[in-house]
């Protein structure tokens, strides 16, 4: 699980793809300021169900983490996980979007996964059938094909929803007209999802968790109607919930309103290279050393690349990753035959990254990023938020709130 050779580097520094399963393993790396323990502490000391609100920057590392704690968790809860963008493929949602995805994906997973019993016991597979016709009548007239009869209700149904995730995710005039319909029909929603989860936890000692992500990168103001404004209906299935959320929404004027909707909200932060009095920090740059070198053996990188790439990403995982790939490739097309990252490709992967940043960037963006440069203040300023949501600006805490501009940007300043 370490590359040896800087193709399986390109391959092993992947900046979309959370960690799971063996990599979760090999390369997931201890933060000391993680609230993961103290969330499973809590989840586990709960007799009935609750919201949770996973708030942090994006690029930090949260899926990660949060399929870390679903490995500790997994005595006390099975753990259905899934991204809103992958399943409704936009970043523009409304909350029927995010509902529908809830239904979809708790029922198919629970077939899926064999968490309900088999055989099916006759009121669960009477059940079953209602939920199939149910969704029948919902879908009806738009263009969805219906599994044959013969077939098993554990084949029936997951079909007819995988028809109905492709079709709201292929076709904008199709997600209209079904949110349309299910707009109309919420509580029914809710209550179908409410009994499916109710299943689940029947069968065993487990109990159900959702982790809901992606939530953190749709559209802010997307996010603001979802969660301001459609709370009681999010919060209502009775069923324990992780929701990622916006880290620059905490900072706009309801977030204290949003809150108050929620049983918790934890904050999960990039990782501190200097402390806010321009002090080193001593577990930080340690932290993302040991994380680049579990995935790349010592020798394929020189040791003052390496600290370019780590002061470089400013703490966040994204542009770590991002910034040892490129380099990567950098130094292979330099020579074939390079056998390791040496300075200079990190300078042209920063460079890189560099680029992508200032795209979004207005004429009032840069004065802003200076002034924030040079104070290292956080405010609630609506050009500040939409900085922090496309990492130009990063949130550090220890000991206090503060940000910095990307280091990547310092030299456009």
């Amino acid at each position: 699980m370490q590359a040896i050779n800087l193709e399986q580097a390109i391959r092993f520094f992947d900046p979309r793809k959370p960690l799971t399963g063996q990599e979760l393993d090999y390369w997931f790396i201890e933060r000391q300021d993680t609230p993961r323990h103290r969330l499973g502490v809590y989840l586990r000391s709960q007799l009935n169900p609750v919201k949770v609100l996973l708030i942090g920057p994006r690029g930090s590392g949260k899926t990660s983490e949060l399929n870390k704690l679903a490995e500790t968790l997994v005595g006390s809860f099975h753990t259905i996980g899934f991204s809103v963008l992958d399943i409704t493929g936009r970043t523009n949602l409304d909350y029927v979007d995010l509902m529908l995805s809830l239904l979809t994906q708790v029922t198919r997973r629970a077939i899926e996964e064999k968490l309900l019993p088999r055989p099916l016991a006759k009121p669960l597979r009477e059940g079953l059938e209602d939920l199939r016709d149910w969704w029948r009548q919902l879908v009806a007239g738009l263009e969805f094909q219906t599994p044959q009869q013969e077939a098993s209700i554990h084949i029936q149904l997951p079909l007819l929803i995988a028809q109905v995730e492709a079709g709201i995710k292929q076709s904008a005039l199709t997600r209209q007209a079904l949110n349309e319909r299910l707009d109309l029909r919420m509580p029914e929603v809710i209550q179908r999802l409410d009994w499916v989860a109710e299943q689940v936890e029947r069968r065993g000692q487990r109990r159900l968790l959702l982790v809901v992500e992606g939530l953190d990168k749709i559209d802010l103001e997307a996010a603001q109607r979802i969660f301001r404004d459609r709370a009681a209906t999010i919060t209502a299935p009775r069923i324990t919930t992780i929701f990622t959320f916006p880290n620059s929404l905490r900072f706009s004027d309801d977030f204290d309103t949003i809150r108050r909707n929620f049983d918790k909200s934890e904050v999960f932060p990039n990782f501190v290279l200097r402390r806010y009095d321009d002090q080193p920090d001593l577990h930080g740059p340690p932290a993302l050393r040991r994380l680049v070198l579990a995935r790349l053996a010592e020798n394929l990188v020189d040791v003052v690349a390496l600290d370019a790439i780590v002061q470089a990403s400013g703490g966040q995982l994204t542009s770590l990753v991002s910034l040892a790939q490129t380099a990567a490739l950098v130094a292979l097309t330099r020579h074939a035959l390079v056998e390791r990252i040496e300075l200079a490709d990190v300078a042209e992967a920063e460079s890189d990254l560099r680029k992508n940043l200032v795209g979004p960037l207005s004429r009032q963006d840069y004065d802003t990023l200076r002034a924030r440069h040079a104070d290292r203040r956080l405010t609630n300023e609506p050009q500040e938020r939409r900085l922090l949501y496309n990492s130009t600006l990063l949130e550090y805490s220890n000991g206090q709130s503060w940000c910095d501009v990307h280091p990547a940007l310092w030299p456009l300043l």
